[in-house]
């Protein structure tokens, strides 16, 4: 029980992130039973990566988000195949694709994905449950059943999308499949490459981390730069595919050096610099997938949604006055 609780949060958390708040999936959809898939697809690859961190020590968060990455490119592109899909659910993918790849599509899902459903679930999970925070939540046995749910899980997403995807007129292509999981071994194996080092001490004193106002409200201001871009680019804002993903990739590559920068100061980054941060992100995505709602939930989707997202903010001030408590910040 002392590892189960943990376990099923993260399994929760995961899904209700990236699917639910986000505004992916409808609290009203006819199909309730893919929230059972959710929790073995999302809650299983969130754990699966959480464990391989902590019994591997030497994996930080860095590495946590690339293989976020490979997450993202198992579901988009192994086991839906919406990277290459020329339609998806009747919308056009044009904007952004480019041998018979959707780049602009693959580039969002790719950020959205290591960072909504695998990292910050795990930063809040870990963050609920401080004390078992750098423990292993699973033994070998546990592991291994949580393993061939999500494959299992995964083989029945990709039978049921192919069916989908032939429905509109695409048939799964060997050639980008064997791409795919290269890439996605590329990325694993260079989380398990990477190593980093700490900034010395006399180092650290010559850089100052903002105050965490201002990180919240860069994790907020980043994300919801990123939304408005994918959003309204190529209609709203008329500019051509690659210049938009240009923008964004610049943003993330600024944001990417700066928290890396300030990560490896470990006499004054922790908990409460992280928490900070993707407390901004998930304000974010909360409004983003209200505003999708709003556009085209029902009442009950809109509600939904609204009392999800004040659980998660109540959850995020919870978090904030113990982590501000252990490190001696002000919220």
């Amino acid at each position: 029980m002392r590892r189960l609780v943990p376990v099923l949060t993260l399994a929760i958390l995961a899904p209700l992130l990236t699917e639910v708040i986000f505004g992916s999936t409808p609290i009203s959809t006819p199909y309730p039973f893919v929230f059972i898939l959710y929790l073995f697809w999302y809650g299983g690859g969130a754990l699966i990566i959480r464990e391989i961190a902590r019994r591997k020590g030497f994996i930080r968060w860095p590495q946590i988000l690339i293989l976020g990455a490979a997450f993202a490119l198992t579901e988009d592109g192994l086991v839906l195949q919406d990277l290459f899909v020329p339609k998806l659910f009747g919308i056009d993918m044009s904007y952004g694709r480019a041998l018979g790849v959707n780049w602009g599509y693959g580039e969002f899902m790719v950020l959205h994905h290591a960072v909504i459903s695998i990292a910050i679930p795990i930063l809040l999970a870990e963050l609920i449950f401080y004390s078992q925070q750098s423990e292993p939540w699973l033994g070998n046995w546990g592991l291994g059943l949580i393993v061939s749910l999500f494959l299992l899980t995964g083989l029945g997403l990709f039978v049921i999308w192919v069916s989908i995807n032939a429905g509109s007129g695409y048939h799964s292509q060997l050639l980008t499949s064997l791409i795919a999981a290269s890439v996605i071994a590329g990325l694993i194996a260079l989380a398990f490459a990477l190593r980093f080092r700490n900034i010395s001490a006399q180092a650290e004193q010559a850089h100052n981390i903002p105050n965490l106002w201002v990180l919240r409200a860069a994790g907020f201001l980043t994300a919801l730069l990123i939304y408005a871009i994918t959003a309204f680019a190529g209609t709203v804002i008329p500019v051509p595919a690659p210049i938009a993903m240009l923008a964004i990739g610049l943003i993330v590559l600024g944001a990417w050096s700066v928290i890396q920068r300030w990560s490896r100061m470990k006499l004054y980054w922790n908990d409460s610099h992280r928490l900070a941060l993707s407390s901004g992100v998930v304000i974010a995505v909360a409004i983003y997938g209200l505003a999708k709602m709003l556009q085209a939930g029902s009442t009950i989707d809109v509600i939904g949604i609204v009392i999800l997202s004040t659980a998660m903010l109540a959850l995020l001030i919870f978090l904030a006055k113990g982590t501000d408590a252990r490190s001696g910040e002000e919220l």
